[in-house]
């Protein structure tokens, strides 16, 4: 599939389709926005600043409204959604919602009305040595991500990406639908067998697991939390962070109100606090520790997947250069 006509499918779906992508901002940072207009969206192996996450769990949203004893019925009517220029982590990390919020009505409904068209650069090199995430396109990684469409990017002999012979798979009978509506036939149906390889879970992700679990090397919690400001930006645009807060809003008239589910993130004070003002994590060190045991030793022993998808945001987002790919390396070698 050339660009254009790529764009050109992007065009169709418009018709019946609010779609998200990636577009560059004035402060030249690529975020996830509504495509007006096709030239706009971007997709150059470059990862967006933030993850896809909003789309699918909003950053905060209504449950239900009540009045007295009475509660109002949740709407489920959610608009047709087509997010376009998912990467590879950020696919990976859509199969870790699709668990946990197996049974949440809100996102189950969001989700069955998002088409879901992923990307990835089949290249031997990296375009910039910024972009640690780009990922080498692989024969049988796409059998364990979900996506409904996805787009193999190729360079041209002048290595412009996206100019190049671009290739289609379909994984699902909804991305079928949609190419054969487009009158687009020429695409590979790839057949998802779960998201874990034949090889087993990354042999790193479960070294650090096994670390984690059996050693707490004070000296690197320590320096990690010293240097931490606990701003959270690490949390907000990491793609695996799916931790929230529930808040009741009542009006004016106490016997109505409305609740309410937020982000939250064990940066924050509060988010390890009980009643009587106690807080289970009383210091960065300790709120440090319990955010990459969470990523490497809860979420893949629940789950049975990566807690983290090494997409690298957390390290680009801080504001105090912590590098995070550096900490793992000095929990395998403590």
């Amino acid at each position: 599939m050339t660009k254009t006509k790529f764009l050109e499918l992007i065009n169709f779906l418009q018709k019946n389709h609010k779609v998200y992508g990636p577009v560059l901002d004035r402060a030249n940072r690529l975020l996830v926005r509504e495509i007006k207009k096709t030239e706009h969206l971007v997709l150059d192996g470059r990862l967006t600043h933030y993850s896809f996450k909003n789309l699918f769990l909003p950053d905060c949203e209504p449950l239900f409204d009540y009045d007295h004893q009475k509660l109002k019925e949740p709407n489920y009517s959610y608009e047709k959604r087509a997010i376009v220029g998912m990467t590879i982590s950020d696919l990976k990390a859509l199969e870790l919602y699709d668990q946990v919020f197996a049974k949440d009505p809100y996102y189950q409904e969001r989700k069955r009305q998002t088409l879901v068209i992923g990307y990835g650069i089949a290249s031997k090199k990296s375009y910039s040595e910024e972009l640690i995430y780009v990922q080498q396109f692989e024969e049988n990684i796409l059998e364990h991500i979900k996506f409904d469409i996805f787009l193999e990017l190729n360079s041209d002999k002048t290595d412009k990406i996206f100019n190049g012979s671009n290739l289609i798979f379909v994984g699902s009978e909804e991305g079928m639908k949609v190419l054969d509506g487009f009158g687009y036939k020429n695409y590979d149906k790839i057949e998802y067998v779960g998201p874990i390889k034949e090889e087993g879970l990354d042999r790193t992700m479960m070294a650090i697991n096994d670390k984690m679990k059996k050693s707490y090397t004070k000296k690197i919690w320590e320096n990690i939390g010293k240097r931490c400001i606990e701003c959270g930006q690490c949390t907000l645009v990491c793609p695996t962070c799916y931790c929230f807060r529930i808040d009741d809003e009542p009006s004016l008239d106490r016997s109505k109100g409305k609740r309410v589910r937020c982000w939250d993130a064990c940066m924050y004070h509060e988010f390890s606090e009980i009643s009587g003002k106690t807080r289970l994590l009383k210091n960065t060190e300790q709120r440090m520790w319990f955010w990459f045991y969470h990523k490497f030793v809860r979420i893949p022993e629940k789950y049975k997947i990566p807690g983290c998808v090494k997409c690298g945001r957390c390290s680009r987002v801080c504001p105090v250069d912590i590098d995070f790919m550096k900490v793992l390396q000095d929990v395998l070698k403590s």
